[in-house]
């Protein structure tokens, strides 16, 4: 009976071991779990995120003189697409395109309002696709695409703000010559607008970024800090005043939550 009551401990004692062995190892069935149950932050911690080129990314957008170097060539069909390489199909926005768009000439900075208007046009066609994605493609794309992140900046680096001129009117200047360049600035009006926010309205949770998830996304990748918010709010303030104020609440909502996140 001693004898009997020892081995069956002992057959316990393995079958314990087996359950051990089965459960905390991961397993290949862990790593392929459906796209359509994860989450979005699951989604986008296991997508590899794109290296950037320095060489591809500086502010001209294709080498060291950007005024010798277009920054846009006709695609395979048709439509105007990027120079570059790889990293993205959105382009830099240069002083000259601002300076075109005010109706400068050559001496005062519109160097060429032919690639002018073909950035803008280019630009306008980029920023319609990725505000009409879905909340998941959205922020798959917002994560990886480097060459959307510097035109951002660029954008607010070297659009006109809403006391500069020409919008005082300027002697000898002519608003409006490029086609598009008002569509323009409010699409990335509302490409900032729409990042503010972790969750688009009505977007089931599963679609959307936790507020830990969506604060640690936007301070990796530079996409909305204090500076931005600054130029932001000097660029559309004055004509976009009730949404220029709801972008500023869900950043220091954001900011606050995050914190919260870091430290508790």
């Amino acid at each position: 009976m001693a004898t009997r009551s020892t081995h069956n401990r002992h057959d316990g004692n393995k079958g314990a071991i087996k359950i051990q062995k089965r459960f905390v190892p991961k397993t290949n069935n862990s790593t392929r779990e459906p796209v359509a149950n994860s989450t979005l932050s699951t989604s986008l911690r296991r997508s590899s995120p794109r290296k950037s080129n320095d060489a591809e990314i500086s502010i001209g957008g294709g080498g060291s003189n950007p005024s010798s170097t277009a920054r846009v060539r006709l695609g395979e069909n048709g439509d105007w697409a990027s120079s570059r390489e790889r990293g993205g199909n959105f382009v830099n926005y240069l002083p000259q395109d601002e300076a075109v768009a005010a109706g400068l000439g050559v001496e005062d900075g519109g160097l060429n309002p032919v690639e002018s208007q073909r950035v803008v046009d280019l630009l306008n066609r980029e920023l319609s696709r990725l505000l009409k994605l879905s909340p998941r493609d959205f922020w798959k794309e917002v994560a990886s695409n480097t060459s959307l992140h510097h035109f951002m900046d660029s954008f607010l680096q070297f659009r006109n703000r809403w006391y500069d001129f020409p919008h005082h009117g300027a002697k000898g200047t002519v608003a409006g010559v490029i086609v598009g360049e008002f569509e323009l600035s409010r699409r990335v009006f509302m490409l900032f607008y729409r990042i503010s926010s972790n969750r688009d309205p009505g977007a089931r949770a599963s679609y959307s970024l936790s507020a830990k998830e969506h604060g640690a996304l936007l301070q990796e990748k530079k996409l909305l800090d204090l500076p931005k918010l600054l130029d932001i709010c000097a660029i559309f303030g004055h004509e976009n005043e009730e949404l220029t104020r709801l972008l500023v609440r869900f950043y220091i909502h954001m900011a606050h939550s995050f914190t919260y996140f870091i430290f508790f």
